[in-house]
């Protein structure tokens, strides 16, 4: 008895319809590894690309840009100096413009203030300091008495403290002036040698005025 021919028929069809699902089958798993192999080198390049820029950002930005703040200068502890403190260099210039011709001549002036720097100016003092410095004339100047009998006294203005002594010899005429006002000191020394010289006791009180009148002035 011969087979039933539609039975084989199925089975054959059967057959290729489950080779054709395993080929789909097959041919969808390798699309889909495929895609997994993109998206991954997708995502490893590109992670790598976006630190690269992002370093060569950063590099752009702290490198090749500066930016800078203006500079604040705060000194909370020490006091602001006045705008009017004094020049040295002028200071010393308008009183060498006050020396006489006398080659004998000799000055110290010194201002001290708690607000100020201090200053110092001399002209040939080797005449002056020969057996005391500034220091010690100054010490002795300090427990005297106020003048106010001198031809100094009269020039300076009212409440102004005014120390002095006049040492007169046969070799020279030194004044010594300590002149004393709120927050400023003032020593002043000339010395002339009246063998070579005409300046008197006179000169000497006109020449304190005028230095007097400068450093308040400049100062």
């Amino acid at each position: 008895m011969l087979p039933k021919p539609e039975k084989k028929s199925k089975k054959t069809l059967d057959a290729q319809q489950l080779d054709l699902v395993e080929a789909v089958s097959s041919l969808d798993k390798t699309n889909k590894k495929r895609k997994a192999l993109l998206i991954a080198l997708f995502f490893t390049m590109g992670l790598s690309l976006i630190f690269a820029l992002y370093t060569r950002i950063r590099l752009l930005r702290f490198t090749d840009l500066s930016f800078s703040l203006p500079k604040l200068s705060l000194n909370l502890d020490k006091k602001e100096a006045p705008s009017s403190s004094p020049s040295s260099s002028s200071l010393e210039k308008s009183l060498e413009s006050l020396l006489p011709s006398d080659k004998d001549f000799s000055l110290y002036v010194r201002l001290q203030s708690p607000s100020l720097p201090d200053f110092s100016y001399s002209h040939q003092p080797q005449y002056l300091f020969t057996q005391q410095n500034y220091q010690q004339i100054l010490a002795d100047l300090e427990p005297l008495d106020y003048d106010h009998q001198s031809i100094l006294a009269s020039l300076l203005p009212q409440g102004v403290n005014l120390q002095q002594q006049q040492l007169v010899s046969s070799d020279s005429i030194e004044v010594q002036s300590l002149i004393t006002i709120p927050q400023r000191q003032i020593l002043i020394i000339t010395r002339t040698d009246p063998t070579t010289s005409s300046h008197d006791i006179d000169f000497h009180a006109s020449m304190h005025e005028k230095i007097y009148w400068l450093l308040l002035k400049q100062s």
